[in-house]
């Protein structure tokens, strides 16, 4: 975490050949896409780090952005997600002018989506992949209509092991990673990365 957060303040992580793909990629026409953790538990991520690369995208002139959000629910408050989706979707509106596109396109809860290490439980990576990429699963406007939906239908469940979430209009999925598209996973640990 900390070798990240020298790395945003000295813009040292916007120099390399990976992000500078990513900038290729999306002057291109490609989506950028950030898959990671929304929390501030700071085990795995940071949301100030996302926050900070969201800013540079804005610097950099790109146009549209996904964010594939994960819930935690372990390193944070067990049902915390909303204290950090609600402000994520709000701030993703106020970027979303002068042209830019920027908006959440999929999520689910750690446990379930994506972010396996247990066991090599590839089903999770599956799960995650469908949301991401496919753009399969349960449809909700925005988020946190998914995340108020879920709590409401189940009120034991905590966010880490809340299901997979796609964003649609009109049953169409706003966020679905195409050929083309650049993808950043935002996490700092490289364990379920590596997976992934």
């Amino acid at each position: 975490a900390k070798l990240v957060n020298e790395a945003i303040s000295n813009k040292s992580i916007f120099s390399g050949d990976g992000w500078r793909g990513i900038e290729r990629r999306s002057s291109s026409g490609g989506t950028v896409h950030f898959i990671g953790l929304v929390s501030d538990g700071n085990v795995h991520s940071h949301i100030d780090h996302l926050y900070s690369l969201l800013d540079h995208c804005v610097e950099s002139g790109v146009k549209k952005v996904r964010v594939h959000g994960l819930l935690d629910g372990r390193d944070v408050g067990q049902k915390s997600a909303l204290q950090y989706f609600e402000p994520l979707e709000k701030r993703l509106t106020e970027l979303s002018v002068d042209g830019r596109d920027y908006r959440i396109g999929s999520g689910g809860g750690r446990m379930v989506t994506t972010m396996d290490r247990y066991n090599a439980n590839w089903d999770v990576v599956e799960n995650g992949w469908k949301a991401h990429v496919l753009g399969e699963g349960r449809m909700f406007p925005t988020a946190c209509d998914a995340i108020r939906t879920y709590y409401q239908e189940n009120p034991d469940l905590t966010d880490q092991y809340m299901d997979s979430f796609v964003i649609a209009e009109n049953q169409t999925p706003i966020g679905t990673i195409e050929d083309g598209d650049g993808v950043i996973f935002f996490n700092f640990r490289g364990d379920r990365a590596i997976e992934l």
